[in-house]
């Protein structure tokens, strides 16, 4: 069976990747941290990136588990510091969480 973990990004950067049957699974509010050029290619991105975590981290969002017979799909959005917090306030707010 695969695991897929599907990386996006809750911010200004709309890229996405995907890594098959990584060693570990991240939990809702980890940080991530990963090489980025391992898995991007855009200079550009790559540049935003490393920028970025200079200052700050990533925090995980765990959106959806699909499951199937021969494959497991693991959804998770990245999401900058402050913004995580603030989108787990409203969900806390709303009793989604």
């Amino acid at each position: 069976m695969d695991v897929i973990l599907s990386v996006g990004f809750n911010s200004q950067i709309r890229e996405y990747f995907q890594i098959k049957n990584p060693a570990i699974l991240p939990l809702q509010g980890e940080v991530f941290n990963c090489t980025w050029s391992d898995f991007l290619t855009d200079e550009n991105i790559l540049e935003l990136l490393d920028d970025y975590d200079e200052n700050g981290c990533w925090l995980v969002d765990v959106v959806s588990k699909d499951f199937s017979k021969d494959k497991i799909t693991y959804n998770i959005s990245l999401m900058e510091e402050e913004h995580y917090y603030k989108h787990q306030k409203y969900l806390r707010e709303r009793g989604q969480i």
